[in-house]
């Protein structure tokens, strides 16, 4: 078990799906702050998931899925925003709110077995589950992503996660990352993180709403995750991943975008 989040940067290992997905931009819009510029071609943008199961953290294990709604453009660079970071920690969840500014919320990630079709092989490791962990005849299973309320559990969407299948080779990346934005950071903030991992193309992640609540928060989550129910562009897992991640800084006046519909000059 982890000792909580002290000194970055912060260490994380396990390993991780990330799937890229056009999304409308007229949808994305709805869960971007209309601060920040959107990076869109021909009415679409590009967003994603990514899912995480870590063996080792500051907090130990734990389960992760961040919703992706589309990519920004913040000068000289442009990433993903996450419009929803979903923990099964909550220790992982008020770091997220309190130190880097995400829309940070506790879940639980119930899996359940789903059997094997004819033309699937035998003997194939759900990818959720672990190399150390027993194999059996499940080709995929099927997540419940449910988001906790006290002891009240709110179904969000459910995730049919693909099969386990030999890692890929070496590969080591840095990549920026944008948050804030929120009521307890209203600042925009720029964190990076260290990728190491093995990488390999994957069967996609199947997502599907679960359409069983219309009541608030949970009609935001939902919409959410149904900006990811078209098929991706492209899956690609993080074998043996070991991610370092930087802790946030405030990005200066001067390299935050305009609002839209403002007029903007260069200090």
């Amino acid at each position: 078990m982890g000792g909580g989040y002290q000194k970055p940067p912060w260490k994380f290992s396990g390993r991780a799906l990330y799937q890229l997905h056009l999304v409308k931009t007229s949808e994305a819009k709805k869960f971007i702050p209309s601060s920040l510029k959107m990076v869109e071609c021909f009415g679409y943008t590009l967003g994603g998931l990514y899912l995480a199961r870590y063996e080792d953290s500051p907090v130990g294990k734990f389960d992760e899925a961040v919703v992706l709604a589309g990519l920004i453009w913040n000068p000289p660079t442009s990433c993903a925003w996450a419009s929803r970071v979903y923990v099964s920690d909550v220790v992982a969840r008020d770091h997220g709110i309190k130190s880097v500014g995400l829309p940070s919320a506790l879940a639980t990630f119930h899996e359940s077995p789903r059997a094997l079709s004819a033309k699937c092989k035998p003997r194939k490791r759900c990818w959720w589950k672990g190399d150390d962990e027993q194999a059996d005849s499940e080709g995929s299973g099927e997540i419940l992503l449910s988001v906790s309320n006290g002891r009240k559990q709110s179904p969000v969407c459910k995730m049919a996660v693909p099969r386990s299948t030999m890692a890929g080779p070496g590969f080591t990346m840095r990549l920026p990352s944008f948050s804030g934005k929120t009521d307890l950071i209203p600042e925009l903030l720029r964190y990076s993180l260290e990728m190491k991992a093995r990488i390999r193309l994957s069967a996609p992640i199947k997502i599907s709403s679960t359409q069983e609540s219309n009541d608030d928060p949970m009609d935001r989550d939902q919409a959410v995750c149904r900006l990811l129910a078209k098929r991706p562009l492209v899956t690609i897992a993080f074998d043996h991943l070991h991610m370092l991640v930087d802790a946030p800084e405030e990005v200066g006046p001067s390299q935050t975008p305009p609002a839209r519909g403002s007029k903007y000059s260069p200090a």
